[in-house]
């Protein structure tokens, strides 16, 4: 895998997105939206390299407003601690209603102790 930096340009009178690869710069493509620009660009760096294109990894660097990048960045990062308090609090709930399906409470009172339903519950037990 060859990680490349993607510079993309927001151009509002064309109303596309300009990408270059920072690296090499004479790699260039456009693309209505973010998605597309990075696919152009994605192909367009692997013709340029002659590989193939799942080798190419391109890393978005956006040229946006400093203050709007550092809540792109705050954002990113929220989500990335969100998605690991869930794995950590779907363990916990499945060893509570392991643990307490065993001490034999009802499914309805272990879902309502956890905040969840009573079929979820059920789900997990199984």
């Amino acid at each position: 895998m060859k990680i490349f930096t993607a510079v993309l340009t927001n151009s509002p009178v064309e109303r596309v997105w300009e990408a270059h690869v920072a690296e090499e710069p004479r790699i260039h493509t456009f693309g209505r939206s973010i998605s597309a620009a990075l696919d152009h660009l994605r192909d367009a760096t692997a013709l340029w390299y002659e590989i193939d294109v799942d080798e190419v990894e391109l890393l978005p660097d956006p040229q946006i407003p400093a203050v709007y990048r550092k809540y792109v960045r705050l954002a990113a990062e929220h989500r990335q601690r969100l998605g690991e308090a869930e794995l950590l609090a779907n363990k916990a709930t499945r060893t509570a209603v392991v643990g307490l399906s065993k001490h034999g409470l009802s499914r309805r009172d272990i879902g309502a102790l956890l905040g969840i339903s009573h079929q979820r519950v059920q789900q997990l037990i199984d």
